[in-house]
């Protein structure tokens, strides 16, 4: 049982994390006062979670131990951090060892309370699955690296975006792979889950040497993962930042790829939504793949007028109806295509603006550029198709995806950064919003 000031100090640390008084009120009771000594372990990589700790005093190492003993530094905690959520949440093995630095004083709650706990009190679980998320996303080490869930051992991190963290990884054949796991931010977010989800099952339907390949998915780490592709090379935003405009019988190829890749979305009714250079691969291999499906629909979905209240999807590339909250249909996908197609002629998004309210303006007061400015090396493929994307009204929105993707070939692998290299990018890190 906690002493008075404990309890009020436990009370203010936990209500800074948004966890209600009265379930501080309720954990008190639980949890007991436990004394390091400087150099001794508080928790240790491997063991099963048997507690959560709160930091009252002192000081403590956060570091992992690799398969060759190396150690790998990953931060210091201090008086109010939180320790061990992340095994506790999902059930595996400790994945960083805690040593006192100094003597130490925690707040310790039992395992078995914890979960009785959040059984009874859902917010106990959704602030600390947001501690995980935190964790997992930091710019420092990667702590999953070396593990393996469902016989698939993480090599890296890959990238982070706000609904997922992607990394590679080793399944059991020996063959790389992209594992693309749900964020734990989104675990008791019933929005965002069905996203990730709807991702899942909108790719898992496709099969088209443009679009990235899903192979299954599993639930594991108190989350869930997609099993997918991976693919070496560099998406086309880094293309473009590394070249610049891009020569015009390479766009044309570019943009054949991706006819092909949206055309076979659509033909199985699937509204992309969020297409984009960040979303568009390109491989060593000359090969555009289009990735990144979490936010696609199908387009007679009935359902989608429950998101009429979101604006989903990266605003800059956005059509005008999407940026409003409507439902988004093919036309939509059009006119993020032709943003596309523009930014690959000029090196430059359609749209410098990034605020919402900016860009509405900006769709309000629409007109079509003046292609001459943008582009005066021009032919007439290029003026047409932005012609066809770029219109305000979603109704006039008519390119012919099937002619465009008989401009498909082989892109110069030489454009990518390094040239020809593997840049270890995927293009999961990005400006996606939910709002």
């Amino acid at each position: 049982m906690l002493e008075s000031g404990e309890s009020t100090f436990l009370a203010g640390k936990l209500s800074m994390r948004a966890i209600p008084a009265e379930v501080t009120a309720l954990i008190e009771p639980f949890m007991h006062r436990r004394r390091f000594a400087t150099g001794q372990f508080l928790m240790q990589q491997g063991d099963t979670a048997k507690s959560i700790m709160v930091l009252d005093e002192g000081v403590v190492e956060i570091f992992t131990t690799d398969e060759s003993g190396t150690r790998q530094h990953i931060n210091k905690g201090s008086r109010g951090d939180v320790l061990g959520e992340m095994a506790l949440l999902s059930g595996e093995p400790r994945s960083a060892s805690v040593l006192a630095l100094s003597d130490v004083k925690a707040l310790v709650l039992p395992a078995e309370r914890f979960h009785e706990l959040a059984h009874d009190h859902p917010a106990l679980s959704v602030v600390l699955t947001k501690l995980v998320a935190d964790r997992l996303a930091g710019s420092g080490p990667d702590v999953l690296h070396g593990k393996t869930f469902h016989d698939y051992r993480i090599v890296r991190r890959l990238g982070r975006g706000g609904m997922s963290i992607v990394y590679e990884a080793i399944d059991p054949n020996g063959q790389h792979v992209a594992l693309k796991m749900m964020s734990h931010s989104l675990v008791y977010d019933d929005f965002g889950r069905e996203q990730f989800e709807r991702e899942v099952r909108a790719i898992e339907s496709l099969n088209h040497e443009n679009i990235v390949r899903v192979f299954g998915r599993f639930a594991a780490f108190h989350s869930f993962f997609m099993i997918m592709e991976h693919c070496r090379g560099a998406n086309l935003s880094e293309v473009i930042k590394y070249n610049g405009p891009l020569p015009e019988e390479e766009i044309r190829k570019i943009v054949g790829q991706l006819a092909a890749a949206v055309l076979a979305a659509h033909d199985s009714g699937l509204v992309h939504r969020d297409i984009k250079p960040a979303n568009i691969m390109l491989i060593p291999e000359g090969t555009v793949k289009l990735m990144d499906f979490g936010l696609a629909a199908p387009v007679i979905d009935e359902s989608l007028s429950q998101y009429a209240k979101h604006v989903v999807g990266t605003p800059r590339y956005m059509a005008p109806e999407q940026l409003d909250g409507k439902p988004a249909g093919f036309p939509a996908d059009y006119f993020s295509f032709g943003a596309v197609v523009y930014e690959l002629l000029t090196g430059k998004p359609l749209f410098a603006e990034r605020k919402l309210s900016q860009l509405r303006k900006r769709h309000a007061q629409w007109n079509f550029p003046d292609y001459d400015v943008l582009r005066p090396t021009k032919n007439e493929w290029s003026r047409q198709l932005l012609a066809e994307c770029l219109i305000r009204d979603p109704q006039k929105r008519r390119p012919d995806l099937s002619a465009i993707a008989k401009w498909a070939a082989p892109v110069d692998a030489g454009m990518l950064p390094g040239g020809n290299a593997d840049t270890g990018k995927t293009g999961w890190e990005d400006e996606t919003i939910m709002e």
